[in-house]
């Protein structure tokens, strides 16, 4: 295989971006799929088959244990939660920076205070793009405003990896990247490849990654929100308004369509769940320095602004949380790896069990797996094969644009049914 274009074409593609920044001879580009947003495709007028992409493409192998003890010194200390040093339970103290995130704003409230201090020049982030509202826009933020312009959650595939290519090419500069599990898969296969890259991220801030969903399910809101035309979109925001949030639609005419709260679209993920994610290992993002995610006991605590989970792997990532926490940037406390397992067991189990099941379904189809599912010694639970095939009939059923609006008008609570019937089949 000396490019990653059969990759794609077998459906293993994570569209995390990484084989394009290290393509020497830019041979890779992308292209906007009409339901699964955008991929990778290949010029062979220029592609000189050296199989570079390849090498770091974490779309048909990632070694997980390997690269933990490559670049932790030791493989997963914990089964579900990879290697850590602390658990926090957190929120920015910025308040504006908080009311204006998905979770808390401890994200960004991190980025901008390492920009001020001088310890970065800029912060790999991802925003919605403003000339084509349905697709993301990778960028180094090097700014307070633009690092604020990509708050929230996106919540389509990004080929976050891309913008490696600017930072590989910057011979001084340092760095924090935002990303999620195969972003840091594909990062870290980089950076073995080049030991340069991995000297140049001071921080690497992983996303707690579940059910993620195709392009279809931005477009299956939006005609839900009442869009008739994605011509007429302005801008997308996934998760605006009070904590949980909502989504956000604002048309060029000003018309603000809004659906609140996230109980009103949640269940699009697992309606939408690309097959490439529903194979995935790591939901915590396991290879990054810290990782994030929503703390979803914020109901409990009645409070408009959210809160995160903090998972701190490393000796810098727990230097930098302690040092903006003693500086009352954020507010953190300490918790137990229970917690997060409370609020996040479906997709935790889902990745750890339900996605052997989600692969034994593929290859029933004669569809490609990856090489880490086809031999694994997990041995899934009959609850997990039927969320399994639940999640894999609805998803290939609701990419076909006949089905996607036949069940537009369908009640939430039945989706919300739906949603939750799969969390309880991997609750075990």
């Amino acid at each position: 295989m000396a490019n990653i274009k059969s990759i794609v074409v077998n459906g293993l593609c994570t569209q995390c971006g990484t084989c394009i920044a290290v393509c020497p001879f830019d041979a890779i580009s992308l292209y906007q799929h009409k339901s699964r947003g955008l991929l990778p495709k290949v010029d062979d007028n220029l592609c000189t088959q050296c199989g570079k992409c390849v090498e770091v493409c974490p779309g048909q192998s990632v070694d997980l244990a390997q690269l933990q003890q490559e670049f932790f010194g030791q493989t997963a200390k914990d089964e579900l939660f990879g290697n850590y040093i602390e658990i926090f339970s957190g929120y920015s103290t910025v308040p504006e920076i908080r009311y204006n995130g998905a979770s808390g704003g401890i994200v960004t409230t991190i980025l901008i205070s390492l920009l001020k201090k001088g310890e970065i020049d800029g912060a790999l982030v991802v925003r919605m793009s403003q000339k084509r509202p349905l697709e993301p826009e990778v960028f180094i933020a090097r700014t307070e405003e633009e690092l604020i312009s990509a708050q929230q959650s996106k919540y389509l595939p990004v080929p976050m990896n891309l913008g490696l290519k600017e930072i590989i090419k910057d011979k001084n500069g340092k760095y924090a990247i935002v990303g999620l599990p195969c972003h840091f898969h594909g990062l870290r296969l980089v950076e073995k490849k080049n030991p340069n890259l991995k000297n140049k991220i001071l921080l690497r801030i992983g996303l707690l990654c579940g059910f993620n969903p195709t392009l279809s399910s931005t477009k299956f809101l939006l005609r839900r929100a009442g869009v008739k035309n994605f011509e007429d979109v302005k801008e997308i925001k996934y998760r605006d308004g009070d904590w949980p949030c909502g989504f956000r639609a604002i048309l060029k005419d000003g018309t603000d369509r809004f659906l609140y709260p996230i109980e009103q679209f949640l269940f699009s993920h697992y309606v939408f769940e690309r097959h490439r994610c529903a194979m995935c290992l790591d939901h915590t993002c396991e290879l990054a320095d810290i990782s994030v995610g929503d703390e979803w006991r914020a109901k409990l605590k009645k409070d408009a602004g959210g809160w995160s989970y903090l998972i701190v792997r490393t000796k810098i990532g727990k230097e930098i949380v302690e040092k903006f926490a003693k500086e009352r940037l954020l507010y953190l406390e300490p918790i137990d790896s229970s917690v997060i397992y409370g609020g996040q067991y479906g997709s935790l189990n889902f990745k750890k069990k339900g996605s052997f099941a989600f692969a034994k379904i593929r290859r029933l189809f004669n569809k490609q797996v990856p090489d880490y599912l086809k031999n694994g010694k997990v041995k899934p639970k009959l609850a997990h094969y039927i969320g399994a095939s639940l999640i894999y009939i609805m998803t290939t059923f609701f990419e076909i644009d006949f089905f996607n609006r036949l069940f537009l008008h369908v009640p939430t609570k039945i989706f919300t049914k739906y949603r939750w019937l799969v969390i309880r089949l991997f609750r075990n």
